[in-house]
């Protein structure tokens, strides 16, 4: 007879209850007593994959089309970064004109001249369309002025301006009045002479490099702090011509309408660019011939209306 080899041994005791048989499973087995290889094959080393999982420590690995993502995205970032850059760059390099000749001129202001009390003045002439002074007090004033020539110059007192002044540059020439502009500032060429009537247009601007600025529109780069009544004066062929300021304008680079020649308007226009050392605009300053034989003890601008009625 064949046997199983199972050897089976029976007790003659009562069964256990089934609350102890269940407790007896509940206890954890003791390891001190077993073979240490049998406890080292029988235990869950730390880093068990499943042991892992279940203390969520693991990070599954990202899949290659996150990974492409991922590498687009810090792309796309480093871009943005060098672009903003640049941009940043760019901005500095176009205030960096207007920064620097403000610095220029706030370390070195220009020294204001005296200004002429015109209400001294006896007019002993008869009125004409651009006022003049007799010949005694012309001379007078003009040495006071101290401009630096008697040909033509501009002298603006109130922002140290002192300056020759090039007759019938063509304002459409660039080699012309690129020249003009550094022997001091330029009058329009079709717009009146101080000897005649109609609009006068003079002009110190410049379309060199921002570092060359103060050789080129910086006899005018003060025109932005001239007010309405301010004085100025041109002295042409030995004689004087007395203006005052009646209003400022910013117009676009391309605009020449004050170009035109205008016979119907006695005013000075003086134009530099905007900002400073920059060609982005323009900045236009009108004034008007002061016509004494009107109030000897005030001035009073003067205009082709009122040159109709007086």
């Amino acid at each position: 007879m064949k046997t199983s080899g199972v050897i089976y041994q029976y007790v003659d005791k009562p069964a256990l209850p089934d609350n102890i048989i269940i407790e007896a499973h509940r206890e954890e087995p003791s390891t001190e007593k077993l073979d240490p290889i049998l406890t080292h094959a029988f235990t869950i080393p730390e880093n068990d994959p499943v042991r892992i999982i279940k203390q969520e420590k693991h990070r599954p690995s990202r899949s290659i089309t996150e990974q492409y993502d991922s590498s687009i995205r810090q792309h796309i970032s480093n871009a943005f970064r060098i672009m903003t850059g640049i941009a940043m760059i760019g901005v500095i390099f176009l205030l960096t004109p207007f920064v620097y000749t403000e610095l220029q001129f706030q370390l070195n202001p220009p020294e204001p001249k005296e200004e002429i009390n015109l209400s001294e003045i006896t007019i002993v002439d008869s009125v004409v369309d651009t006022p003049t002074f007799t010949k005694l007090l012309n001379d007078k004033y003009v040495n006071k002025l101290d401009p630096v020539n008697t040909d033509y110059a501009l002298v603006i007192p109130k922002i140290g301006v002192n300056s020759a002044v090039v007759a019938n540059v063509d304002p459409g020439n660039k080699e012309e009045y690129v020249a003009a502009l550094k022997q001091g500032a330029a009058h329009a060429k079709g717009t009146a002479l101080p000897n005649e009537y109609g609009s006068k247009y003079i002009f110190a601007h410049s379309t060199d490099n921002f570092w060359n600025v103060t050789n080129y529109n910086a006899v005018f780069y003060l025109l932005k702090d001239l007010e309405p009544k301010d004085k100025i004066y041109i002295v042409y062929n030995g004689t004087l011509y007395p203006y005052q300021v009646s209003e400022k304008r910013v117009v676009n680079a391309d605009d020449t309408y004050f170009l035109k020649p205008n016979n119907l308007d006695n005013r000075l226009i003086l134009q530099t660019c905007w900002p400073p050392g920059t060609t982005w605009k323009r900045m236009l300053v009108f004034a008007d011939p002061i016509d004494m034989s009107l109030d000897n003890e005030e001035l009073v601008s003067y205009s082709l209306d009122k040159s109709k009625t007086n």
